[in-house]
């Protein structure tokens, strides 16, 4: 495929700050997160400035590729590159208005940042290559090859990958690396090559739906920010106490869980948004996966079928909510058949391998004080623990009877004990714990540190790595360390008013810590988090600021080093007697 971008769009680009450029400093290339090897030829190497007729082109080393991925990457990659901002409307008169030829050739002396003519080189095109189109056609799995090396050169760059999924992260950096006030420039990018691939293989952000439903608009929106950050795991909890998010109005035996338990019986996920959303997360390189709460968090259920919950009235800490903190009645059948139902209807949109069926905050002395259940422990000399196992080890086996592999919280495995062989653990009370749950034998990924509904300054989250909570383990149980993802919590959040600025430059904080093989101190890394923060912001990602800036449609100018969160309303400085510059 090649694409080449219409001249006569470029005639209408309009720069209005052409005439007077920012800091050079402000427009160095400052990529987010970092790659793994980023190799300049000299300090002072001739910029690359993007023609007219530059174009994006793709191919595989052996055979033919017509890849829908890469064709949706390139579209989606000139959208990003070449429609930038012109102010506040977007609107100039024509007396104001050059041509990119105009504008990248207009180069002033240096005394307003500007470069000499001698110095700028053209680029002409972007070759990106696919060394094994093989994955091509398929879905993004935990065995996906994220590598490429991108190497900048006048008038042919190069993208070159193993696969697909690297050839669209690559795409992503090479956005990155046009600058961000001037215009279609690479700063120094002449003999500039990056060789990069991810720490972790599992770098996930959880959404809760079922405390406020969000849009297929607004959850494609949010791929599309993880996509710029480098994370490839979406985890859906689709379920929980307040409303159950999956529609069931064509399921035979439970169509009620919907009807009923949802906020209402549109705002629930069909069949078909599930379909949708797997497809973007595709073209993305984004896994999904689904989360099927069981056995606590299961009021939304009752609404419709309350047998499929426990009763315990003296147990519950909300009496105006009786069924709130009941968890599922597991001795009762029709909870397996729901479960079955929900499993066998959504494993054909859910194509990855993964399903997560929660597990955590089981409230297990509900069960003791359920004449029923305790009569049935009883008969049957079960512990309350007894009873978790029971039930996690047949969820297990109705998901594993559809061929997916479980994950779950961490209770699965401290209090359920599932065979270690048998699933991903998601630590999320505790990271101290992961070490233990190693040398037994657990894959697991970490989440503890990285709740975004409990705000928090970025560097606490940045400075979080999942090895540091791997105490005395061996190589091979550090190897079962597969990444972390940090989770939106909905309680107080939705997407129309506070949830982007509270996901938005923290998780982008933890994406560094799980892509990049070494992490900046945080005052070096804070420039360029802050930058990378008003390229999110471009994007139309409600992301917040760390520093003091101007992130424009247009410009982008960085006051100070350092920002901190506030204390007792007011910023405070590294050093309270001098303000950084």
């Amino acid at each position: 495929m090649i694409k080449s971008f219409p001249f006569i769009f470029f005639s209408c680009i309009l720069l209005h700050h052409v005439e007077s450029q920012l800091p050079a400093e402000d427009d160095i290339p400052r990529f987010w997160p970092m790659p793994s090897s980023v190799t300049m030829s000299s300090d002072d190497s001739p910029h690359l400035a993007l023609t007219d007729t530059f174009e994006m082109t793709y191919g595989a080393s052996d055979v033919g590729l017509d890849s829908d991925i890469i064709e949706e990457a390139i579209d989606y990659y000139y959208d990003i590159i070449f429609a930038r901002g012109t102010g506040k409307d977007g609107q100039e008169d024509d007396a104001n208005t050059k041509t990119l030829t105009q504008i990248i050739f207009a180069r002033g002396t240096g005394k307003d940042g500007q470069e000499d003519d001698a110095n700028t080189k053209t680029l002409t095109q972007l070759a990106i290559s696919v060394t094994n189109p093989s994955a091509d056609k398929t879905y993004p799995s935990a065995a996906m090859d994220e590598s490429y090396e991108l190497e900048l050169n006048s008038p042919i760059s190069t993208l070159t990958s193993v696969s697909v999924w690297g050839a669209i992260r690559g795409l992503e950096t090479f956005s990155q690396a046009i600058t961000m006030n001037r215009e279609l420039l690479i700063r120094n990018g002449e003999g500039m090559n990056i060789a990069d691939k991810p720490r972790f293989s599992y770098r996930g952000l959880m959404l809760d739906t079922a405390r406020h439903f969000q849009s297929v608009k607004a959850i494609k929106g949010t791929m599309d920010a993880m996509a710029q950050n480098k994370l490839n795991v979406l985890h859906l909890h689709l379920t929980d106490g307040e409303a159950f998010s999956i529609n069931t109005e064509t399921f035979e035996e439970f169509p009620l869980l919907s009807q009923r338990g949802a906020y209402a019986p549109k705002l629930s996920y069909t069949k078909k948004n599930f379909d949708d959303l797997v497809e973007y997360g595709r073209l993305k390189g984004i896994r999904l996966i689904p989360e099927v709460d069981v056995p606590a968090h299961m009021a939304s259920w009752a609404q419709g079928y309350e047998e499929l919950i426990s009763s315990c009235p003296t147990e519950n800490p909300h009496p105006e909510w009786p069924t709130y903190y009941s968890p599922a009645d597991v001795t009762n059948e029709r909870l397996y058949s729901a479960i079955e139902e929900i499993v066998s209807n959504l494993v054909s949109s859910f194509v990855d391998d993964l399903w997560h069926v929660g597990g955590d905050e089981p409230q297990m002395n509900c069960w003791s004080a359920n004449e029923n259940i305790s009569k049935y422990m009883e008969d049957k000399n079960l512990t309350t623990i007894n009873l978790y196992q029971m039930f996690e080890e047949r969820y297990s086996r109705i998901v594993e009877k559809y061929n997916k592999s479980v994950t779950g919280w961490l209770e699965v495995a401290t209090l359920g004990e599932i065979d270690p062989a048998r699933i991903l653990i998601n630590v999320w009370n505790g990271n101290e714990q992961l070490s233990d749950l190693l040398a037994k034998g657990y894959q697991a990924v970490v989440s503890s540190n990285w709740y975004l509904n409990y705000g928090g300054d970025w560097t606490s989250y940045y400075n979080d790595d999942p090895m540091a909570y791997a105490v005395n383990n061996t190589d091979s149980e550090k190897a079962n360390i597969l990444g972390g993802q940090a989770c939106m919590w909905a309680s107080a959040f939705d997407t129309g008013s506070n949830m982007e600025p509270a996901m938005w430059p923290n998780a982008a904080a933890m994406a560094e810590q799980l892509w990049s093989a070494e992490v900046e101190d945080v005052n070096k890394a804070r420039t360029r988090l802050s930058q990378h923060r008003c390229r999110m912001k471009r994007r139309g990602v409600a992301a917040g600021p760390i520093a003091e800036d101007y992130c424009g449609d247009d410009i982008y100018v960085r006051k100070s080093n350092t920002f901190f969160a506030p204390v007792n309303g007011f910023p405070i400085w590294l050093d309270n007697d001098t303000p950084p510059p």
